[in-house]
């Protein structure tokens, strides 16, 4: 590492809530490592950006700021604690270029680049593209973890309304929905109500509002399809396996008569038949979401 003294820098600290769980690197902690490091090697931190804007591209409201004021103010420096904070993407390193051009030099204080070697560039993508594999990885083991705990019968996103997020009292280090007992009985007279086929969807949507389920149009025809009240899962396609709907370890809301019932309404047919079965491969018939 080339001598740093007398270096004018300023700092940049980005997390997203996913980094946090995941790596610890809060930003709390990135600071205190970018400022010791300035400390140790005699350089004048000038300010430290904060950042939770999650994005791929540099469009970041403090990324910005800071680079309009880098320019102004002609600093040597803009110090991350590592390169995947400052991007993940392979246009990172055009940025990199951008701003090597312009005077300043963008570099991590725990995975340092000396762009005096001719093989920065070589370095320089190795820790970016890295950060990218690393991320996909982590979304794929994401995802198959969601899909595995779908094929389990358990809801892992947030709870409509209706239910809340909670943990199985058989296993409390997994998630199972419950039902609200202030919220829970109004999805299901809502659900009875249209069922009778005297009330149209806004007639509810009204008059339940003012009860507390405070939903769009758009939003109020969706919940009359959630399939998740009547105590299933939908597993999306996945792997090229197709879609599939199965049985949910939580309570159901509304019974399949009465589920089924309102979507004849809503479809319009009011001789429609549906076959709801465990693991059945035919769910498009059913409109649900």
């Amino acid at each position: 590492m080339k001598n740093l003294q007398n270096k004018r820098a300023y700092l940049y600290a980005r997390v997203s809530t996913t980094d946090q769980k995941d790596n610890g690197y809060s930003l709390p902690q990135q600071k205190r490592y970018l400022y010791d490091f300035c400390e140790r090697n005699n350089i004048e931190a000038l300010e430290c950006y904060e950042e939770d804007y999650t994005s791929t591209t540099f469009d970041r409201p403090k990324y910005k700021e800071l680079i309009a004021n880098a320019k102004k103010n002609k600093i040597d420096y803009i110090l991350f604690h590592k390169w995947d904070r400052f991007s993940r993407e392979p246009q990172g390193i055009l940025e990199v270029e951008k701003l090597l051009k312009s005077g300043i030099e963008p570099n991590s204080i725990s995975e340092w680049i000396n762009y005096g070697d001719s093989m920065y560039y070589f370095y320089l993508g190795l820790y970016i593209l890295q950060a990218k594999v690393e991320n996909k990885k982590r979304g794929e083991r994401t995802k198959n973890g969601i899909i595995g705990a779908l094929k389990e019968g358990r809801h892992v996103n947030r709870a409509p309304i209706g239910y809340l997020n909670g943990k199985d009292p058989k296993n409390k280090n997994k998630p199972l929905i419950q039902p609200c007992s202030q919220t829970a009985p109004l999805i299901r007279n809502i659900f009875e109500e249209y069922a009778t086929g005297n009330y149209s969807q806004e007639t509810l949507r009204k008059k339940y509002y003012k009860l507390g389920i405070k939903r769009s149009k758009s939003q109020f025809s969706i919940l009359l399809s959630n399939i998740l009240y009547l105590g299933k899962v939908v597993v999306p396609e996945h792997n090229k396996f197709p879609m599939e709907i199965r049985e949910g370890l939580h309570e159901a809301i509304i019974d399949e008569t009465t589920f089924l019932k309102v979507q004849q309404i809503k479809n319009g047919k009011a001789n429609c038949r549906f076959n709801i079965k465990k693991n059945n491969k035919h769910e498009e018939e059913l409109g649900v979401y």
